[in-house]
């Protein structure tokens, strides 16, 4: 885990996901994530990001897209949480594979893929 994101005091057994520019750590709460239908036993599709640089009030507006996909998803999460520079969210899609997800906050950008499977 890049060092940097030890300011949000992340729990070190979670996976995670580094973006391809290094600045952005989408942390797992929901490990597996799931397309669809959430299982009514597991946590959901809860990920913590943690930016590496500052937020300066900036939200986080996260696209969620796969190829071949008609629809993205969109979130906005606002710059209100702490420890350190996080934006708590959940992410739910409605078929399972590999979603690329493109951020931006402030003049930042990251983009990195997030896998969902299938619902049982």
């Amino acid at each position: 885990m890049p060092t940097w994101t030890r300011t949000a005091d992340p729990p070190t057994s979670l996976r995670y996901a580094v973006s391809d520019q290094g600045n952005l750590v989408g942390f797992l709460f929901g490990d597996p994530l799931y397309a669809g239908r959430v299982p009514a036993d597991a946590p959901g599709n809860k990920v913590l990001w943690v930016a590496r640089y500052a937020r300066d009030g900036h939200p986080l507006e996260v696209t969620v897209s796969r190829p071949g996909a008609r629809r993205a998803r969109h979130l906005e999460l606002p710059a209100d949480s702490s420890p350190g520079r996080i934006y708590p969210s959940g992410i739910d899609v409605p078929a399972p594979g590999c979603w690329h997800v493109v951020a931006a906050w402030g003049r930042h950008r990251a983009t990195l893929d997030l896998p969902f499977i299938a619902t049982g």
